[in-house]
């Protein structure tokens, strides 16, 4: 294996991983914690683009679904969540 093959391997499987997988963590706690809001608080759900007659827990997960990142980012934090 050529040196630059090598490097660019050890950068991508585990230089970089670390990182990668902080912010997986990161992104995770946050779609958890903004479930767990909005099944408690589903008066709170501001969208038009989930059905009334779906379960608490699939219009939850819709609209989480329909979040952009900085927006589920932003609202994460604007409801308490600590980044």
């Amino acid at each position: 294996m050529p040196f630059n093959d090598l490097r660019e391997f050890m950068f991508a499987r585990v230089y970089e991983w670390e990182g990668q997988r902080a912010e997986a963590a990161r992104a995770r706690r946050v779609i958890e914690f903004l479930f767990e809001h909005y099944l408690a608080h589903p008066e709170a759900l501001t969208s038009d683009f989930t059905r009334p007659e779906d379960s608490p827990v699939r219009r939850v997960a819709d609209y989480i679904a329909g979040m952009t990142d900085l927006f589920a980012l932003r609202t994460a934090e604007s409801l308490g969540l600590r980044l």
